[in-house]
């Protein structure tokens, strides 16, 4: 399987590197985006922030800009703070996007010292006058494949496997579990949520084993919610699948990875960050920059559950990742396939979750330190919905019992008394005769 993009998704680094050769009056814009822990290759977090980076680039260049991606991934948290100070000092960057919560320290450190200068930081909230906070309410989308995931499974076993244990995550956590709490009511089935973290969003390893872990244990959907530390989750679920031929599934998150291994991967949770850092780089890049927060959600499409109607939108992404035609044709019959066979059917009760939560009749729980082990015990965990299976007593209808006619014994005989008399009485009579006869002779 593919997991090195290229196209569009490979950006070369190009921090000290400005060409010196511009049209006359032609102005440069310079853009960096700052990945979060892990960097490129994920296919999910920062591979999306790159993409939406090159998709803004693309469509500026168009409109007559010129524009210069950058790309910086940090070895540690420890270099968060030194590395965007010397961003911040060149002067040259029209916005420095910070991908993901772990630069909000350092941005908010740094951010007052350079005022001219504008950022943007993705899952985190940086109340400075030069900041743009970009926050996701994945909280909502998580719901979705949470439901989706209790709708599918044979086991009634669900879990989600995440990366660092930090406040964004735990909206992915209870949000999924909410939405398979829900999904199971209204389908009257019991139900079993799990989770872990692994402590990690760059170590596939990590993310196999713990997937593993919940397959011995009857688990046959997970979510991986860990970046490039979820991959791992995805071939394990369908290395799994395939050596038992059992229907069991993985789930993406991020990025549309239903491709990755298609017709094993049930559906993703989709976070357009690429869709947040192509509008900040489009503001930025053409003085429109309005710092403030901005929070995208299912009503203003910013997250969602991928269906095969996505697989046709990414086939742009996939070929310039490199994949061929027929490569790509036979992704979107195996996503297809598989979601007519087991999703298509619940399409309905997800779309219903949907709208509700977009109207406001459902809210799905915002977890916070205060909160997130309450909602634990509310929403992890064995759940029983089913209704009670009672063994009804034996209905075989037994033959009649009819009641035997009595057994009257015959009328006993009444001694034949008067014919015995009769009988003596002649023999008496005949023995007389006899021996009256015998005294004549005499």
């Amino acid at each position: 399987m593919k997991y090195e993009l290229t196209g569009l998704l490979l950006a070369v680094a190009i921090f000290s590197l400005v060409p010196s050769t511009l049209a006359v009056g032609q102005e440069e814009h310079l853009v960096a985006v700052l990945f979060d822990i892990g960097g490129r290759g994920d296919l999910s977090f920062n591979d999306m922030a790159a993409y939406g980076a090159e998709v803004a680039k693309s469509k500026l260049e168009q409109e007559g800009y010129t524009v210069h991606v950058t790309e910086f991934t940090p070895a540690s948290s420890a270099e968060y703070e030194t590395q965007l100070a010397t961003f911040s000092e060149s002067g040259r960057y029209d916005i420095l996007c910070c991908i993901g919560f772990l630069w909000t320290d350092a941005l908010n450190k740094t951010a007052p010292k350079y005022p001219d200068q504008h950022y943007m930081i993705i899952d985190a909230v940086v109340d400075q006058p030069n900041v743009m906070s970009i926050v996701f309410r994945e909280n909502e989308g998580s719901a979705l494949v949470g439901a989706a995931a209790a709708a599918v499974t044979s086991t009634g076993k669900v879990a989600v496997v995440l990366g660092m244990e930090i406040p964004i995550l735990w909206k992915f956590e209870i949000g999924y579990a909410f939405g398979a709490k829900w999904m199971a009511k209204e389908l009257g089935k019991d139900i079993e949520i799990a989770y872990v973290y692994t402590g990690t969003f760059g170590d596939p390893s990590k993310g196999r084993e713990a997937a593993t872990t919940f397959l011995d244990q009857g688990f046959d959907v997970i979510y991986a919610a860990a970046g490039a530390t979820g991959l791992g989750v995805l071939d394990a679920c369908y290395d799994r699948a395939v050596a038992t031929g059992k229907p069991i599934f993985s789930i993406g998150v991020d990025a549309d990875q239903d491709y990755i291994h298609p017709g094993y991967v049930l559906c993703s949770m989709r976070k357009k960050v690429d869709y947040g850092v192509e509008l900040a780089v489009t503001k930025a890049v053409k003085g429109e920059f309005e710092p403030g927060i901005l929070s995208l959600g299912l009503k203003e499409g910013g997250v969602g559950m991928t269906t095969p109607e996505d697989m046709e939108i990414w086939a742009d992404f996939l070929k310039n990742a490199g994949y061929s035609d027929e490569e790509i044709n036979d992704i979107k019959t195996k996503v297809t396939e598989m979601y007519n066979t087991y999703l298509a059917q619940y399409q309905s009760k997800i779309d219903e979750l949907k709208n509700k939560i977009i109207n406001g009749e459902i809210e799905v729980p915002v977890p916070s330190p205060d909160t997130i082990q309450d909602l634990r015990a509310e929403y992890m965990g064995k759940f029983t919905f089913a209704p009670p299976t009672t063994t009804p007593a034996p209905t075989t209808t037994a033959p009649p019992t009819t009641t035997p006619a009595p057994t009257t014994p015959p009328p006993e005989e009444k001694p034949k008394t008067g014919l015995i008399v009769a009988v003596v009485v002649i023999i008496v009579i005949v023995i007389a005769a006899a021996a009256l006869m015998m005294r004549k002779k005499e």
